[in-house]
């Protein structure tokens, strides 16, 4: 499906050893070696030799990776074009420089139910994916009449230069409002003031949390390339939170395509009525993905995502 709906050089790195119920553990195609995952949430790893019977798969898939890899790595593809011998470290560099080209597209296998192949995924995010300083994020410019200028931002994790930030979630929890924000340029500091490039709103962060699945930790400062969290800021997903508002700059939205699902929706009993909008209408703040309109032909509120 990667390769022949969208177009992408892609190739297994691993191979699962059983099917669904059956999957007791993953080849690493790079490494060749057998991982099994032990302990009650699959937290021991046991690393083995490739079992007998799937030893002729697993060379044909590490083949057929590699072949991959040298289509779309100059590197990796004169060693493959010479017959020299390719080392686990080539493949890993050849597939960690694609990845940061987006031309190569690594596919790893697992089960999350059954709490297998969590940690090599998680590897191969550190090993091959970018880190924040190694992406480049342009913030916008407005010009009266004219295209809006690209401002290149600096990802260093210091002070130097002013915080600016994009927030990409909104979620209602039991302390109120908590607003989803990725730092770009800049740090922001507890007791800071930050205005909402969109409103020009001020904000005075009195709380800075970061997140980790359900866990919640207060932390004192934020960097470039830091997810975090603010409470009680008044703002829609997609504004931008800026230190100087006199830069004039704001980051580009997160695209969202058309919706392809559509649904009418109605309360239950007429009472609800009130609550039914108030829901519907914070789903649509704190979701750029879901729409809604009231159909007046068939007098049905119309919800799409």
């Amino acid at each position: 499906h990667f390769r022949s709906k969208m177009n992408h050089h892609a190739a297994l790195i691993q191979l699962p050893i059983g099917l669904e119920n059956n999957c007791k553990g993953v080849i690493d195609l790079v490494t060749q070696k057998a991982i099994y995952f032990d302990g009650p949430f699959g937290e021991e790893l046991i690393y083995e030799d490739i079992p007998k019977n799937m030893r002729t798969e697993s060379d044909e898939r590490r083949h057929e990776l590699i072949e991959h890899l040298s289509n779309v790595d100059d590197s990796l593809g004169e060693l493959f074009l010479e017959e020299k011998s390719i080392s686990e470290n080539d493949i890993k560099s050849a597939i960690r420089r694609t990845c940061l080209k987006r031309t190569f597209t690594p596919v790893l296998v697992g089960t999350a139910l059954k709490n297998k192949g969590i940690q090599p995924l998680l590897d191969a995010v550190l090993e091959y994916l970018p880190n924040p300083g190694e992406v480049t994020n342009y913030a916008l410019k407005e010009v009266q009449g004219e295209e809006p200028d690209k401002v290149l931002l600096d990802p260093t994790r210091s002070a130097d230069k002013s915080f600016i930030a994009l927030a990409f979630k909104l979620e209602a929890g039991r302390f109120g409002q908590l607003t989803y924000m990725r730092c770009y340029q800049g740090m922001l500091k507890k007791g800071d003031t930050i205005y909402n490039a969109r409103t020009s709103r001020k904000v005075r962060i009195a709380r800075l949390v970061r997140l980790h699945s359900n866990t919640m930790e207060d932390v004192n400062e934020v960097f470039a390339g830091d997810i975090f969290a603010l409470f009680g800021v008044d703002c829609a997903s997609g504004d931008t939170f800026v230190t100087d508002l006199d830069q004039e700059l704001s980051l580009e939205s997160i695209f969202v395509p058309e919706p392809v699902v559509s649904m009418a929706i109605s309360p239950a009993n007429s009472k609800d009525r009130d609550n039914f909008s108030k829901a519907v209408a914070r789903f649509t703040k704190e979701d750029p993905t879901f729409h809604f309109y009231f159909d007046n032909d068939n007098k049905e509120t119309i919800c799409s995502g």
